[in-house]
């Protein structure tokens, strides 16, 4: 069994699978419409008629299904896992959450749902590997000692 960090946006979502010491990285499309509407209207003659709020209606509700199947697959991907770390900016991993809520025992497994802005592929590893492995391992504290700054930053303190 492997532990899992997932960075989920309405748009992707990133996950790290941790299996005997590596790190698996797999990214997943939602495939899902954005919000934008195009410009120039929706086609109707007149700004007063109600065809606009049809084409609305069923585009969020097109959308809202591609969310589905997005989280039915992350699911599916999360159902071996022995941990799982919810990761992202919005309310995708709240969305991700309850749908892992439907499967028996897979909500134990959630470790912890956070906030967090845009991750490279190297910080989520570093972070899946800090929540998941033992505080002495020496790959996660070099790559918390990376994450902190102990690298070349460009920023040097003048001696006093």
């Amino acid at each position: 069994m492997a532990c899992v960090a997932v960075w989920i946006d309405h748009r992707r979502a990133v996950l790290v699978r941790l299996v005997d010491g590596g790190a698996r990285v797999s990214l997943f499309e939602s495939g899902a419409e954005s919000h934008h509407r195009p410009s120039g209207g929706d086609g109707c003659a007149s700004p007063w008629s109600g065809q606009g709020l049809v084409s609305e209606r069923k585009t969020e509700n097109r959308r809202r299904q591609q969310l589905a199947r997005y989280c039915r697959v992350l699911v599916r991907q999360l159902r071996d896992a022995e941990g799982v770390l919810l990761l992202g900016p919005g309310r995708a991993k709240h969305a991700l959450a309850k749908k892992m809520a439907r499967v028996r025992g897979l909500a134990e497994r959630i470790v912890g749902i956070e906030p967090a802005g845009r991750m490279s592929e190297r910080q989520l590893v570093a972070r899946a590997r800090q929540t998941f492995a033992p505080p002495d391992d020496p790959i996660v504290m070099a790559a918390l000692i990376g994450l902190r700054g102990g690298g070349r930053t460009g920023h040097h303190r003048r001696a006093r």
